[in-house]
């Protein structure tokens, strides 16, 4: 993420990192109950935000990110990124949102390729598989001029 900040600062853009507000919980403390969803760390700050959001938890993170996106986009990533991406998916197949939801990545081509095998599995209009940024890019540029 701090390359993607990194790259909209130095290109003239503003963006803005949600983060989790909350003290930072030793590694050897143990988990009770609830305390499974506290954050177990605090990040720190992107240096190249253009502004923070604290939010206390990461399911308010989650909703605080989709809410203020225009677009996602999605690159290869571990599974904090696949819990992003299939809440988002959701969320088009539901009819909660419309927005371009734009896959940039060898693994996620993959995951969707085969995901695309069981016939449960929908997806939705908005979704669209990218091979490059300038696609990413030319896509989000064109679409701004639509809207």
């Amino acid at each position: 993420m701090e390359a993607v900040a990194k790259g909209c600062r130095e290109a003239g853009g503003h963006n803005s990192g949600v983060t989790i507000a909350g003290k930072r919980r030793p590694s050897n403390a143990k988990r009770h109950g609830n305390s499974l969803f506290v954050a177990s760390r605090v990040p720190r700050k992107n240096p190249y935000t253009s502004a923070e959001i604290k939010v206390p938890s990461w399911e308010k993170r989650l909703l605080k990110l989709i809410e203020m996106g225009d677009a996602y986009v999605f690159l290869d990533g571990a599974t904090g990124t696949m819990n992003e991406l299939f809440f988002v998916w959701e969320m088009a197949n539901r009819g909660l949102h419309a927005k371009p939801i734009l896959l940039l990545g060898k693994e996620l081509h993959q995951l969707v390729k085969f995901l695309k095998k069981n016939g449960m599995v929908k997806i939705p209009e908005n979704f669209y598989r990218v091979a490059t940024i300038q696609q990413v890019v030319k896509y989000l540029v064109e679409r701004r001029g639509r809207d």
